[in-house]
């Protein structure tokens, strides 16, 4: 947000409104009001100011989670009252929950309190107190912040509350000297007060950056790299603290004293061309409640909505999100207007896209059921996370004379009638391997009791209809030779098979006798009779057996 935005925001002058087909200026509208209380995310020592940060990765999650979606969060604890307060914003993920938990680093833990709002901001539910042994975890570091997707249900990225959170906007005008640059960049640098170590990030807009780094000295002062910084991905424009990075006890000291810098250098400007303080930031909260009545002029709709809005003081960067019902909206947007008047637009919002699959998910929920000594062949199928899968059976057991190919393929001649259950597992090629599971069951039927001979009732019909034709010697019999010995094997035992036993619905052979399947057989003579046809789809149904 600009300057004069922020301003209005804080004087109530920002709203949300959401538009339909029926009302293209505006359905539901309101206002977004800001809370009395701000969220400071650096109050100092966490268990000395009773304020509790985070910054959220999914390298935190157990396991560890392949996505790129990060979060900042802050708890705050009043001692008197023993209440939390707090806020969670993310980016780069649709988030379906979030709760605070119980575990140190690297462990899960049970859900403590969980947060409302999503899928962008979350908040403390009001009223929210803590036991003695509550406060006993949070203050010594028990605590983290998780925030779970469709993807990855059990958590995408998280966050142990421990930090401090200091914030860095970065521009031209901040470098020593100056630079005239329509370059910028956010940053975000984590502290854990205990042991010194660091985390965080930078985000570039317009610039093509050659190296970034953190420094050390005041502001407009130029000072010594203390750490380099990673672009990561390669020419993504965002440069990442590298894990491990401890700052020394002074350096730990400047960063309380917004004594710390990011600067990023440039080929047209190798001393560095954008460069942004590290200081503490204070996060405003504003809601909303949308419906019809404060459209202008108001709109008689039953539908409603409700919204929520978070800016950093610093950044000056603004998250929010509005959940409605009773409408399907066309277009939503954060105006800049006093209330009751129509004001421009100042911030287009996006429809939630469906969540992006991190994960594999298993698209098979059934399998098809088998008979007793016909083969038996289904291919298993997945959609997301990293090809190639790998698949395997995670529990249960296949029917007898079913095997599982680490390619997803159930094959096999079944030898035993029965009902079996088993979970399926299938893993990618991500690093690390992410996996999925997913419940299936075959039932095998008994075996068909023969009826129908193919000595006797199937191979003079194609004796009497075919043999003295197109599948003659010196017609096509050389790889479809209907003559007596030797019109099962190329029907059944060809590659691949005419006629599928037990299926002759699927049955090449049978297909082209009634004509399903053009051309029809005998080609160019009389159809067999009906008789006939059904005589060669009870063979093949009753298992096409070579009786």
């Amino acid at each position: 947000m600009t300057a004069s935005q922020i301003s209005s925001f804080d004087a109530q002058g920002i709203y949300f409104n959401v538009h339909s087909v029926a009302n293209p200026g505006g359905e539901i509208r309101s206002q977004i009001i800001p809370s009395s209380t701000t969220i400071s995310t650096d109050a100092g020592t966490p268990a000395t100011s009773n304020n509790f940060s985070t910054l959220l990765s999914g390298d935190q999650e157990i396991p560890v989670s392949p996505s790129t979606a990060t979060g900042y969060g802050t708890v705050i604890l009043n001692p008197v009252t023993k209440t939390i307060s707090g806020v969670l914003v993310t980016n780069g993920i649709v988030g379906t929950a979030a709760h605070i938990h119980d575990g140190l680093p690297g462990v899960s833990g049970p859900v403590i309190f969980p947060l409302t709002g999503g899928p962008t901001v979350w908040t403390v539910p009001a009223g929210t107190v803590l036991t003695d042994a509550q406060i006993a975890k949070l203050t010594t570091g028990a605590y983290y912040l998780n925030v779970h997707s469709a993807g990855l249900p059990g958590g995408e990225i998280r966050g142990q509350l421990t930090q401090q959170l200091r914030f860095a906007a970065l521009s031209g005008a901040n470098e020593v000297p100056a630079v005239t640059t329509t370059a910028s960049a956010t940053g975000v640098l984590a502290l854990n007060p205990t042991t010194n170590q660091i985390g965080g990030f930078v985000k570039t807009t317009g610039i093509t950056g050659t190296v970034a780094h953190i420094h050390e000295a005041a502001a407009a002062v130029t000072g010594a790299v203390i750490i380099p910084l990673t672009q990561t991905p390669a020419g993504s424009g965002i440069w990442v603290v590298p894990a491990g990075q401890i700052l020394t006890a002074g350096q730990a000291a400047s960063f309380n004293t917004n004594g710390l810098y990011f600067n990023v250098h440039s080929a047209a400007n190798p001393g560095g061309e954008i460069r942004g303080q590290i200081v503490a930031a204070t996060v405003k909260i504003g809601n909303a409640a949308l419906d019809g009545s404060k459209e202008v002029p108001p709109v008689t709709t039953a539908a409603s909505g409700t919204g929520i809005m978070v800016l950093n003081s610093i950044t000056k960067l603004v998250y929010g999100n509005v959940s409605t019902t009773g409408i399907t909206g066309t277009a939503a947007h954060v105006h800049e207007s006093a209330a009751s008047v129509a004001g421009p637009v100042i911030v287009p919002m996006t429809l939630t896209p469906p969540p992006s699959t991190l994960v594999p998910l298993i698209s098979t929920t059934s399998l098809a059921n088998g008979v007793v000594g016909s083969a038996y062949s289904q291919t298993l199928t997945a959609a997301g996370g990293t090809t190639p899968y790998t698949w395997a059976v995670a529990s249960g057991t296949l029917p007898a004379g079913l095997n599982l190919s680490a390619a997803g393929v159930v094959s096999g001649t079944p030898t035993a009638a029965g009902s079996s259950s088993f979970t399926v597992r299938v893993t990618d090629s991500a690093s690390p391997a992410a996996t999925a599971t997913q419940a299936l069951s075959i039932t095998i039927g008994a075996a068909a009791v023969v009826t129908v001979s193919f000595s006797t009732q199937i191979q003079p019909i194609f004796t009497a209809n075919c043999t003295t034709g197109c599948h003659s010697p010196g017609g096509i019999s050389a790889f479809m030779n209907l003559t007596a010995g030797n019109a099962y094997a190329s029907l059944v035992l060809s590659s691949p098979p005419r006629v599928i036993a037990g299926s002759s619905a699927t049955s090449l052979l049978y297909m082209r006798i009634t004509g399903a399947t053009q051309p029809q057989m005998p080609l160019g003579g009389t159809p067999l009779s009906a008789a006939n046809q059904t005589l060669i789809k009870d063979w093949i149904d009753q298992g096409a057996a070579n009786n």
